[in-house]
């Protein structure tokens, strides 16, 4: 997959990763079908040991370390994706309806801390934000604050 399906790389990568944090093993057992494909059969072996490994390496890490597995993890499915092939329809539509498929169960999905059900940036699963931070920024209550003004440092 290349440029045309670079959104849906990104937003399905983040989306396995989410399904995998949130133990959704129905939905992820069907990630490795798309890799046959772009593959074979070693293709989608390939991908469900990957898949073992990214569970394993996500439960295992806590705390900011939690944190920066899931990006790292993203990165590996999103380079993983970027392997199938762009120019087939059908690789791309089976792609498509993977990400609305994960997409809904995570939006049914109970929160990982047991609190409800997680909604993204308008209910939407996968959407990005970035947000510069300066020196006054901090977490409380799990509201983030990000002071008043651009960084005075400049």
């Amino acid at each position: 997959m290349s440029d045309p399906l670079n959104v849906v790389e990104v937003e399905l990568a983040r989306a396995i990763v989410q399904a995998v944090v949130q133990g959704l093993a129905d939905l992820v057992r069907k990630v490795p079908a798309l890799f046959r494909r772009g593959g074979g059969e070693d293709a989608e072996q390939e991908a469900q040991a990957e898949l073992d490994r990214s569970a394993a390496a996500l439960e295992a890490a806590s705390g900011a370390d939690r944190e920066r597995e899931v990006v790292r993890q993203e990165a590996t499915w999103e380079t993983l994706l970027r392997r199938l092939p762009a120019d087939d329809a059908g690789t791309r539509a089976a792609a498509e309806a993977l990400l609305a498929e994960l997409r809904a169960g995570l939006v049914q999905a109970p929160a990982q801390d047991g609190g409800g059900t997680q909604a993204v940036s308008g209910g939407e699963v996968g959407a990005v934000q970035q947000v510069r931070a300066g020196r006054d920024a901090f977490t409380a209550g799990g509201d983030q604050h990000f002071g008043s003004g651009p960084d005075a440092r400049r």
